[in-house]
């Protein structure tokens, strides 16, 4: 029988929503809910938590001396980061008036932790009765804002007990949940992480677990940007179910040749150590030590051999960048086979209206690489007022106005918060500041291609 609070919203977030959930009982209690929840759903994770807790009812005790086992779990939480369901009962909130040893750690710093590295919900029941306890719970609250993670006010029990329920993935991850459809009916995640100049090894490997723990399922990489091996090897080792994670990579703008680009395919497969690759690109319709050649012929040769490792089912979908219309159309005419995507340089100040224009008509979708105008945007003194108007970054304004736009955002950081920050994006532009967005035009540099 389903009793308090806690299991209660538990069960039916997990029924309900079929996301991943912890819960982290924060009151000092007999273990009952843990122990129910264990016994539930036997799939609880961390066998010591399970016996804590039955040894705890069977006890009837509320000797707390081996908290330092949810200690030492916490520790290792990375493991148990796709279990169904992870129940933590930590009975150590300092605010009650059991003097407990945590050490260094404590309960604010094992939930944050928790809310980093686990997706979906997370439930933290706070018992207040006690001295200093709703003190406590309003210093959490503060913790938890001052985090920017999105939470839910509960009461219970006679306002004796609240819970804090933090949805990791309906709310501030909204826009995971979202996606485009190419024109032959594959979906593409609407946010992406991009890797361009992300150094091979720690660089490229952290960024990209720290993108795929914060919910992002779309990684864009390249074989010249070298760093295909670390961004297959993090994706390996998330444990993410591979078919849940799209993978963009780019046949090399030098190579012009049908032989080149099949072997240069199957080399980016084998560095990312995956069966398929989800979208595969031509990264530029010249040499990159020849900008503005005419190299349709070469496209026209590499587009033939994409087309059929499109056929052959080792690619989802294939499509360009940094194309103009007269190359996109080049390649269509002399194979009757239109791109799926344009990944072109796409921020505010500087969308290269006509190529837009043209794919969007065509139903090919933008992407957009350095939404962020790679850092020149941030400061910018146009845009700082309406980041204000929306309680945002510019950062985040940006990425929002590509989505508003229609264009798939790449934005890349190799920073652990910057990523985390960058999918908080979900509000809306107005009509009126779209417009104004819409006219601002060289405001930081318009190059319009990168390698």
């Amino acid at each position: 029988m389903i009793e308090s609070k806690l299991v209660k919203r538990t069960h039916e977030l997990m029924i309900n929503n079929k996301k991943r959930t912890i819960a982290i009982d924060a009151t000092v209690g007999n273990g009952y809910d843990t122990l129910f929840l264990a016994n539930y759903y036997q799939k609880v994770i961390g066998i010591d938590i399970q016996e804590l807790a039955v040894k705890r009812s069977k006890e009837k005790t509320k000797d707390l001396s081996n908290v330092k086992i949810y200690l030492d779990d916490f520790n290792n939480i990375d493991k148990y980061k796709y279990a169904n369901l992870i129940v933590f009962n930590l009975g150590f909130l300092p605010g009650s008036n059991r003097k407990i040893k945590t050490q260094d750690y404590t309960s604010n710093e094992a939930i944050l932790k928790a809310y980093k590295i686990l997706d979906g919900t997370l439930i933290v029941a706070c018992y207040i009765q006690h001295e200093g306890g709703y003190e406590e719970y309003l210093r959490l609250i503060d913790t938890l804002n001052i985090n920017n993670i999105c939470y839910k006010l509960e009461d219970d029990f006679d306002n004796k007990e609240k819970l804090i329920i933090i949805n990791k993935e309906m709310n501030k991850m909204g826009v995971k949940n979202e996606f485009y459809t190419l024109y032959n009916g594959v979906k593409v995640p609407k946010l992406g992480l991009g890797t361009w100049q992300t150094k091979s090894g720690e660089d490229a490997y952290n960024s990209v677990k720290w993108a795929l723990e914060a919910g992002y399922r779309h990684i864009d990489t390249a074989y010249t940007y070298g760093n295909e091996a670390s961004v297959g090897s993090a994706i390996k080792d998330s444990k993410i179910d591979r078919s849940e994670i799209f993978v963009t990579t780019k046949c090399p703008a030098e190579i012009k040749t049908y032989e080149g680009a099949k072997k240069h395919f199957y080399e980016s497969l084998a560095n990312l150590d995956t069966e398929y690759i989800d979208l595969y690109l031509i990264h530029a319709p010249w040499p990159w030590s020849a900008v503005g050649t005419d190299c349709s012929l070469g496209n026209i040769e590499v587009w033939k051999a994409m087309i059929e490792i499109y056929n052959e089912g080792k690619v989802r979908a294939i499509g360009v960048s940094n194309f103009h219309v007269k190359d996109i159309k080049a390649i269509e005419e002399a194979t009757g086979f239109k791109p799926m995507v344009n990944q072109i340089r796409f921020f505010i100040g500087n969308t290269q209206e006509e190529i837009t224009n043209y794919c969007q008509q065509n139903n090919i979708l933008i992407q957009a690489y350095s939404p962020l105008a790679t850092g020149e945007i941030i400061n910018n003194p146009h845009l700082i007022e309406m980041a204000n108007k929306y309680n945002t970054t510019i950062a985040k304004l940006s990425i929002r106005y590509c989505i508003e736009r229609g264009a798939n955002p790449l934005p890349k950081s190799i920073h652990e918060n910057r990523i985390y920050e960058n999918t908080d994006v979900n509000f809306t532009i107005d009509e009126e500041d779209m417009n104004y967005l819409n006219s601002l035009v060289h405001i930081c540099s318009t190059r319009p291609f990168r390698s």
